[in-house]
C-alpha cells in the first residue's frame, strides 16, 4: 500500500499551514512553513484545529469527491455517457461495464489518506491535552476523527468489499505496512463500534456562524451526522431495530430544531423570517399522511410561498447548500473566496458553464439515461410516479422532445417550474434553471446525509422488520409507519391538483414486495445523483441474495453498440464490486485480485463476458 501513503506527508504538512474547511472557522498557521516540524507542532489547541481542517479539506478533493459520484452512482440505472465520455476512457470503460484493475477510480489512495490524518490525529491529540489546558474537547476531536474514518472505510467496503483495515497511524512512507484486507462484515462491525463509542462524545450542534443565517453545523460531523451515519450502517449489517433507533434520533432532533428556530411557536429565532428564506421565499413545514397520528416531518415545501412555482425546496437543498434539511454535506464556496474549495468533481462529471457555449454548455461527462428521461411521458412509468413530480426537472434537464437530457442537480443554483401542458407532459419548467454558467468555478455542496435520506431508510427498516406475513397485524403497523415516512417526500414535490390519483395510496403497499418497491423508487427519485443509487441495489442484492432486482433496473441502460451483452451483466454477486487497482496489488503482497477480475491486470487479455 505504498500508493495510499505517497501524498500523506505532503497532505499532513498542507494541513498543517492552514488549509481551511470551507463553511467553518478559518484556522490560521502562526509558523513559516519551513519550521513546522513534529517538535514545535503538537503543543497548542490550534494545531489540533488546523489538522482537523485539513482533514475536510481532503474530503473537498476532487479525487475524493469524484470517487463518491463513480462508486456510488456511475454503474447504477441513474447514470450513462454524456458530453465526450468517449474520450475518457476510465469513464467509459465504466459505462461499458467494462471494469479494469487499470481504472483510475479503482485507485483508492484519496480515501486512505484521509483515514491515516484521522489516526494521526487520533494518536496526537492527547499529547496536546496534555499541554495545552485550553484544549478541553479531546474526547470530541477524537469521535469526530472516527467518524470520518469509519465513513471512508464505509464506502470503501460498499466499493470493494474487502478492504485492508487500520487504526494505526502511518508517518513514513519507509515504514507502510501491508494489511490483509479483511471481510465486508468485520470492517462494518469494527465501524459500527467506532461510530456507537464516536457518538457519546461527539458535539450535539455547533454554534451559528457569524451572520446566523445557515446550518452551520451541517459541515461538521455532528452527533446527528453520526447517528445517520449508524443508521445507515445497521440497514447493511441487517439490524433494523437499531436502524429504527438512529433515524428516530436524527428526527426527534430535527423536529426540535424546527420548534426551537424555525416554527415560531417557541422563544426561538423563527429562521423562516430571515435572510436564507427570503431569497426564494421557502418555507419549512411540518408535513404528514392524512391518517399519520404523529407531529409531522419538518420540510422544505417545494412550492414558493405566495406563489404558483416550484423548486424551491432543490433551491435550498442543493442551490443555496447548508440547508435546515441537512446532516452532513462538504461547503463549497470557491467564486466568493479563493481561499475555498471548488467542486471541480461536479463540474466535470455532472456539468458547469461552458465558455464555448451553444448545445455543450453545462453538460458533464455523465448524463441520465435516454430511457430515464423519456419515462417522464411513458404510459407505464418505471422511475417516476407521475408526471407531474418536480424532482424530475431539478435533477435534469430534458431536451425539447424529451428524448435525452443532461444532469441539473449539483449544477444549477435556482430553479422554477411552472405548470404547463407541452409536448404530452404535463408539468414542465420555464427555462428558469438558473445558475448554469453562473458560477464557473461550481460551488455547489457536496451531501452525504440529509433529513429524507434519514426518512427513507427508517421506511426500509421498518419494513424488513415484518415478518413475512402481510396480512399480520403488526405487519400491518409496520407497513403503515413506512408508509408515514415515504408519503410526505413524495408529496411535497408534487406539482398536480388531484393528490387522490397519482400520489400513493397506502392500501397498495401494505405488503412486503409492494413497500420495498416504493421505498427503493422514492430513494431513487429523492436521492438522485447523490452518490447512493448504486449502493441501495447492491445492498438489495446482498439482502437478497442474487442480482435480480439490480439487473432489472440497470440493464436496460446497455444498448446494441456497448460491448457488454445486457443478458450477461452482473450474473455474479462479486461482479457488484470493484477490481482492486493494478498498482496496489503490485505493492501489497497481501492484495490479491477477485477472482471474478482474474486477468483483469491485462486490459489487451481482458474479457467480460461473465457480467
Amino acid at each position: 500500500m505504498n500508493t495510499i501513503y505517497h501524498h500523506i506527508r505532503k497532505a499532513a504538512l498542507l494541513a498543517i499551514a492552514g488549509m481551511a474547511m470551507a463553511g467553518c472557522a478559518d484556522y490560521v498557521d502562526i509558523r513559516p512553513k519551513d519550521l513546522v516540524t513534529d517538535d514545535n507542532f503538537w503543543d497548542e489547541k490550534k494545531d489540533v484545529e488546523q489538522m482537523v481542517a485539513g482533514v475536510y479539506t481532503a474530503m473537498q478533493s476532487s479525487d475524493f469527491i469524484s470517487r463518491c459520484i463513480v462508486w456510488g452512482e456511475s454503474r447504477s440505472d441513474n447514470l450513462y455517457m454524456g458530453l465526450n465520455t468517449v474520450n475518457n476512457n476510465n469513464l467509459y470503460n465504466i459505462e461499458r461495464e467494462n471494469l479494469l484493475s487499470t481504472n483510475a477510480y479503482c485507485d483508492w489512495t484519496s480515501f486512505y489518506s484521509v483515514i491515516n490524518q484521522c489516526n494521526i490525529i487520533i494518536e496526537r491529540a492527547p499529547e496536546v491535552a496534555a499541554k495545552d489546558p485550553a484544549y478541553t474537547d479531546l474526547k470530541a476531536t477524537i469521535a469526530e476523527m472516527k467518524a470520518i474514518r469509519s465513513l471512508c472505510y464505509f464506502y470503501l467496503i460498499r466499493a470493494f468489499k474487502e478492504v485492508p483495515f487500520s487504526r494505526v497511524a502511518v508517518y513514513e512512507e519507509d515504514k507502510v505496512s501491508y494489511p490483509t484486507p479483511q471481510p465486508f462484515e468485520q470492517v462494518l462491525a469494527e465501524i459500527i463500534a467506532d461510530c456507537e463509542e464516536a457518538e457519546k462524545d461527539a458535539i450535539l450542534r455547533y454554534p451559528d456562524d457569524a451572520n446566523n443565517n445557515y446550518n452551520s453545523s451541517c459541515n461538521r460531523i455532528t452527533k446527528k451526522a453520526i447517528r445517520a451515519m449508524l443508521a445507515d450502517m445497521y440497514l447493511w449489517s441487517g439490524d433494523y431495530d437499531k436502524a429504527v433507533t438512529m433515524c428516530q434520533k436524527v428526527i426527534d432532533e430535527k423536529i426540535e430544531e424546527f420548534e426551537e428556530d424555525y416554527s415560531g411557536k417557541s422563544s426561538g429565532r423563527n429562521r423562516n423570517n430571515n435572510n436564507q428564506m427570503s431569497s426564494t421565499n421557502q418555507a419549512i413545514k411540518l408535513m404528514k399522511h392524512a391518517s399519520d397520528p404523529g407531529v409531522g416531518y419538518p420540510l422544505y415545501s417545494d412550492q414558493e410561498q405566495g406563489g404558483t412555482t416550484w423548486g424551491a425546496a432543490a433551491t435550498a437543498i442543493f442551490g443555496e447548500g447548508n440547508s435546515f434539511e441537512s446532516i452532513f454535506e462538504l461547503g463549497f464556496n470557491a467564486s466568493s473566496n479563493t481561499k475555498h474549495l471548488a467542486n471541480s468533481a461536479c463540474g466535470s462529471l455532472y456539468g458547469a458553464h461552458s465558455s464555448a457555449g451553444g448545445t455543450s454548455e453545462g453538460k458533464g461527462l455523465l448524463a441520465p439515461p435516454d430511457q430515464f428521461v423519456t419515462d417522464i411521458s411513458a404510459s407505464n412509468r418505471t422511475y417516476w410516479l407521475n408526471t407531474a413530480d418536480s424532482r424530475y426537472w431539478t435533477s435534469i434537464v430534458p431536451n425539447n422532445d424529451y428524448t435525452s437530457g443532461f444532469v441539473s442537480k449539483f449544477v444549477d443554483s435556482r430553479w422554477s417550474i411552472e405548470r404547463q401542458s407541452s409536448n404530452g407532459v404535463n408539468y414542465t419548467t420555464n427555462g428558469n434553471q438558473s445558475g448554469r454558467g453562473n458560477h464557473p468555478d461550481l460551488d455547489r455542496n457536496w451531501i452525504f446525509y440529509r433529513l429524507t435520506d434519514v426518512m427513507l431508510m427508517q421506511a426500509e427498516a421498518y419494513c424488513m422488520m415484518t415478518s413475512g406475513h402481510d396480512t399480520a397485524t403488526a405487519d400491518r403497523e409496520l407497513f403503515q409507519k413506512a408508509f408515514y415516512l415515504v408519503y410526505p417526500i413524495e408529496a411535497r414535490s408534487y406539482m398536480g391538483q388531484n393528490t387522490t390519483s397519482d400520489l400513493p395510496r397506502m392500501n397498495n403497499y401494505l405488503n412486503r414486495a409492494g413497500m420495498e418497491a416504493l421505498i427503493l423508487g422514492a430513494r431513487e427519485r429523492e436521492l438522485m445523483f447523490e452518490g447512493k443509487r448504486w449502493f441501495d441495489l447492491v445492498r438489495t442484492a446482498r439482502r437478497e441474495g442474487n442480482t435480480g432486482t439490480l439487473r432489472t433496473f440497470v440493464s436496460p441502460k446497455f444498448t446494441a453498440g456497448t460491448s457488454s451483452s445486457s443478458s450477461n451483466l452482473f450474473s455474479n454477486m462479486e461482479s457488484l464490486y470493484w477490481p482492486y487497482y493494478k498498482n496496489e496489488l503490485k505493492r501489497n503482497p497481501n492484495l490479491k485480485q477477485k477472482e471474478f477480475y482474474a486477468g483483469a491486470d491485462d486490459e489487451d487479455n481482458y474479457k467480460n463476458t461473465a457480467k
